[in-house]
């Protein structure tokens, strides 16, 4: 057979009838589906990233709480200055660090990042301290934490809000 037949012998009004429609249907059948994906509501899943964590008498003067770490990956911690709300993820890869009081650091033993108990690195692959959360008092007394604003450059994440004078 030469070209010209092979093309005619496949190439029928018949066959480019059923492609033309095939393709229309395609279109069709994902022009509804977008539809249909842009009706359904986006829910996300994630905790709220402001949430209550009590009273400042439930916090002892000195003391990390990991109160909130399961739920919230956030630590509180209350110091003679006040309370600071530490987000508890590592600024390397975002793993959660395991707070050691006793060796006075916070260490991450995913990449073995240290930092101080006040968040500054003290070796390894993290390059920047953690993040502190904002932190404030509803007008009921309880601690408000809003880890969407959120500081670590020394000075600044000592100062409102990021800490909470108590």
């Amino acid at each position: 057979m030469e070209k010209s037949e092979i093309i005619n012998h496949y190439l029928t009004k018949r066959n480019f009838l059923k492609a033309f429609f095939i393709a229309i249907a395609g279109y069709v059948v994902a022009l509804l589906g977008s539809t249909v994906r842009f009706m359904a509501p986006n829910v996300s899943y994630d905790p709220p990233t402001t949430f209550k964590a009590g009273y400042v008498d439930d916090y002892a003067m000195g003391t990390f709480s990991d109160r909130w770490l399961d739920k919230q990956k956030v630590w509180i911690q209350r110091k003679r200055g006040g309370l600071v709300a530490f987000i508890a993820v590592c600024t390397h890869l975002g793993c959660v660090p395991k707070l050691v009081v006793d060796d006075n650091r916070i260490t991450c033993s995913c990449h073995g990042t240290n930092f101080t108990l006040e968040g500054d690195v003290i070796s390894g692959p993290a390059p920047v301290p953690l993040y502190r959360a904002a932190i404030k008092l509803s007008a009921d007394g309880q601690i408000i934490v809003d880890k969407e604003k959120r500081e670590n450059r020394p000075g600044l994440r000592d100062k409102e809000p990021y800490l909470l004078k108590a």
